[in-house]
């Protein structure tokens, strides 16, 4: 699937959602409504969350080291440089889905963590995931804090995922905050 139809794929996904919502109206061609009352929740799919280093790694015979908060996927520079290291960050124990115990990574927060996931000039519209539907957002004048990303360590089982990062509790209350907020349903967004 090329970019353009993923792109036009986001769009008849998020128009579908929304006129669902009955907060837009769809009249002579072109939406009418009051859009700042959309808000939507977005669940990154498989290998579309950035994942940031969460301990100190001294990487011998590289000018790279990893430090808390350094990004790991998709950093391309210390995947290239840096390929041990780099794996020890990103590889879990194949029986019990455990870190490295050299080093940590885990899941960033927020829109950043799925719009572009290793930023730059080359690599950034290369590995740019939500970028474009968030912007198309900001376009229509849905409010900044109605578009609310829930990334995860996409690495791990479901069942893992709420045990260690208490992933699916943080969900509910993230969908029970844009309820409360917005006083509408939230269109839960995930591909």
């Amino acid at each position: 699937m090329s970019g353009e139809q993923r792109k036009r794929r986001r769009l008849a996904m998020t128009l579908t959602a929304v006129l669902f919502l009955g907060i837009l109206e769809l009249g002579e061609g072109e939406l009418k409504g009051d859009y700042s009352k959309i808000s939507g929740i977005i669940i990154p799919g498989f290998a579309s969350t950035q994942l940031r280093a969460w301990s100190i790694l001294d990487c011998p015979y590289s000018p790279l080291d990893f430090y808390p908060l350094d990004l790991v996927w998709l950093d391309s520079t210390k995947l290239l440089s840096a390929v041990n290291c780099w794996l020890k960050c990103m590889l879990l124990d194949p029986y019990n889905q455990t870190d490295h115990p050299e080093c940590k990574s885990r899941p960033d927060s927020g829109l950043s963590a799925i719009t572009e996931l290793d930023p730059g000039y080359i690599t950034g519209p290369l590995s740019s995931v939500w970028k474009e539907w968030v912007k198309w957002c900001i376009e229509f004048g849905i409010e900044a804090n109605a578009i609310i990303a829930v990334p995860y360590d996409w690495r791990l089982p479901p069942s893992m995922l709420e045990e260690r990062d208490l992933y699916f509790h943080k969900l509910k209350y993230v969908y029970f905050l844009v309820h409360s907020v917005f006083a509408t349903s939230a269109a839960c967004i995930a591909l």
